[in-house]
């Protein structure tokens, strides 16, 4: 029997725009496969819209019967909220409310409601029927480990007071009360699921998941003996790549360049252009934004993900395992993705130290490189495909 499911989400159905735009186009278009009825109202804001294309993803959906609307976020105002409501103004709750509200009886009326985001959560609190809100990256967390404070800086200051009034006990009170009706809440990363739970927010991980690869990639590789080809995906626009960026700069490019054989370096996103060699055995290139990736991993023998954000799961990583490549990642990684062991499906390392070795033993063992290569496709094929981890979380909500 065919069901009317709500989703209410962030962004824009996307499989090549990270997070949301994964989420928003897997579970919709499971959803449609199976012939139900789907409505979908997606939170964005003028920047996103105006930096993102919203066309061929979204369109194949509607295609098949995807009703949706935008809603469109109020413009960001710095101002001197602290606690449980600096938590609901980022969230944009009070406009996410408003979408309920305007539903009114309707909103119950659904089989079921899936959606994303701690704005969405806090307005569906109260709803009566099967309904699943799945919380995105902590904001406390990402305030914490994503942005540098400085104590000369009043706005800095400012920042940091905001960010530590996120994790007081009066914070975590209010917003498990605010949460503690039938709503269903799960997150994708099972350190921050074990945070809520601790803060009493009954909260369930559910794995996360990242865009299927159309053509089985390679499941072995081949490294050239006279250099390495290493790949790096992802936008370095956000604060926590733009902090990655100043430790390539100025502590891992420098230990990189002292290796005694040529590294080719390929940046693939926006915000690449911020990347230049000085050193004579590496060359790098900046790609910026592509569409699709088949050719980039194809011709990469790494894909290096030295990023230190002990926040979420690491889509670029999991997008990396699903082509079949080897992958140094940086040990706060582990957080996010239990499923992984090193030295097996994936390589951690701590420092530049580290990576150089990493990479030198690499390109002296193809075997190394061959055994991980098809560990990280296997890996990826029974823990993070977004067929069977949908269905998993659309099961949770009957449906």
């Amino acid at each position: 029997m065919h069901k009317r499911v709500v989703l209410f989400s962030t962004g824009i159905p996307d499989p090549t725009q990270g997070g949301s735009g994964i989420f928003n186009y897997y579970v919709a278009r499971e959803l449609l496969r199976r012939g139900d009825s789907v409505q979908a109202f997606f939170r964005v804001n003028e920047r996103f819209l105006q930096d993102h294309t919203v066309g061929q993803h979204l369109e194949e959906l509607s295609g098949y019967g995807l009703e949706y609307s935008f809603v469109h976020e109020r413009p960001y105002e710095r101002t001197l909220d602290f606690g449980y409501k600096l938590l609901r103004r980022a969230h944009q709750a009070a406009v996410c409310e408003q979408v309920v509200r305007s539903l009114g009886e309707e909103v119950n009326k659904y089989d079921a409601i899936v959606a994303l985001d701690l704005g969405w959560a806090l307005a569906l609190a109260d709803v009566r029927v099967p309904a699943l809100a799945m919380l995105g990256d902590p904001l406390p967390a990402r305030l914490q480990y994503g942005r540098r404070y400085s104590w000369w800086s009043p706005t800095s200051v400012k920042a940091w007071m905001q960010m530590k009034s996120l994790f007081t006990v009066s914070t975590q009170e209010q917003l498990a009360r605010a949460l503690a009706g039938q709503l269903s809440i799960g997150s994708f990363s099972p350190h921050h699921a074990n945070e809520y739970r601790a803060q009493g927010i009954a909260c369930q991980h559910f794995p996360w998941f990242s865009a299927e690869v159309d053509n089985r990639p390679r499941t072995t590789a081949n490294v050239p003996a006279d250099r390495l080809r290493l790949l790096h995906v992802g936008t370095l626009e956000s604060t926590a790549s733009r902090n990655m960026l100043s430790y390539w700069k100025g502590e891992l490019l420098p230990r990189l360049g002292r290796l005694n054989f040529m590294i080719d370096i390929t940046f693939v996103g926006r915000g690449a252009e911020q990347i230049r060699s000085e050193w004579p055995n590496i060359n790098i290139r900046n790609n910026g934004y592509e569409e699709s990736l088949d050719n980039e991993f194809a011709n990469a023998d790494v894909f290096l993900s030295p990023m230190k954000y002990r926040v979420g799961t690491r889509t670029r990583i999991l997008t990396a395992l699903s082509y079949g490549i080897p992958v140094i990642a940086d040990n706060s990684s582990a957080d996010g993705l239990p499923e992984l062991t090193n030295r097996n499906n994936i390589f951690y390392a701590s420092d530049p130290e580290q990576v150089a070795e990493l990479l030198e033993e690499l390109r002296m063992h193809p075997q190394l490189v061959r055994t991980a290569s098809a560990n990280a496709r296997a890996t990826w094929e029974r823990h993070y495909n977004p067929v069977q981890n949908v269905n998993a979380l659309l099961r949770s909500v009957g449906i």
